[in-house]
């Protein structure tokens, strides 16, 4: 609880440490950039636009680790801890709570992020600012995040509007709330595409605790699976 990152590698014992990382505890730590998608930046200051659109083009494996962090102290951050000496890439303000939860887009474009309050962020990592947000998406804490990958938002826009798969690009994201519900957002739009109350009593009591969209746990890739009481739910992505 003292507010450290870690870095710990697949092999042997010796982690990277970054003192402070933030200000209070650190609630979550994700990749950024995958091991075999990762590419050599030029030396000296890394500029995220372009090292991002490099690392993309030429996917060449394991020289570069980048990662976002989230914390109680309200605050988003993007690191590079390749070698010895982490650098603090940039910081993303404004959520009104602490952040619990994070996901990155499958294309690696954004972030997003919920807090103690409810409130949802999308950070755009190339321009490190706030692309898209929701007010009190849920009631009480955001407890799961999960990203659709663009062909799994293509399956669903086909099934909403046969026809018309334009837009796919990864921009529909789903949430899990203290509240029990599992909402859709389409984050190129306001307000909530589609919810369906799945983890709460008949007091309205319950939490989501992880989402996971296709491909997981031998489940087809159009559907979802929400973990949580009473139970496991599984359904198409349709159904949303």
């Amino acid at each position: 609880m003292d507010g450290r990152c870690w870095l710990w590698p697949s092999a042997g014992s010796n982690g990277t440490e970054v003192k402070a990382a933030h200000e209070a505890p650190v609630s979550k730590v994700v990749s950024l950039i995958p091991p075999e998608s990762a590419a050599a930046a030029p030396a000296g200051k890394v500029n995220i636009r372009s090292h991002r659109t490099q690392a993309r083009a030429t996917a060449s494996p394991g020289s570069r680790v980048l990662a976002a962090s989230c914390s109680y102290d309200k605050s988003v951050k993007m690191w590079d801890f390749t070698g010895n000496r982490p650098q603090q890439l940039a910081v993303m303000t404004g959520h009104a709570g602490p952040v619990l939860e994070m996901a990155v887009q499958p294309v690696g474009a954004k972030v997003l992020t919920g807090d103690r309050k409810g409130n949802l962020m999308s950070w755009d990592l190339e321009t490190c600012s706030n692309s898209w947000g929701a007010v009190a998406a849920h009631q009480g804490h955001i407890t799961a995040l999960a990203w659709m990958h663009p062909q799994q938002q293509q399956l669903h826009e086909a099934l909403a509007a046969p026809g018309d798969s334009s837009g796919s690009n990864g921009s529909m994201a789903v949430s899990g709330g203290q509240d029990g519900c599992v909402r859709l957002w389409d984050t190129r739009a306001s307000g909530c595409a589609a919810q369906q109350r799945l983890h709460a009593n008949q007091q309205g009591k319950g939490a989501v605790g992880n989402i996971c969209i296709g491909g997981h746990y031998g489940k087809a890739v159009g559907e979802l699976s929400t973990f949580g009481p009473p139970s496991v739910m599984h359904m198409p992505v349709k159904c949303l």
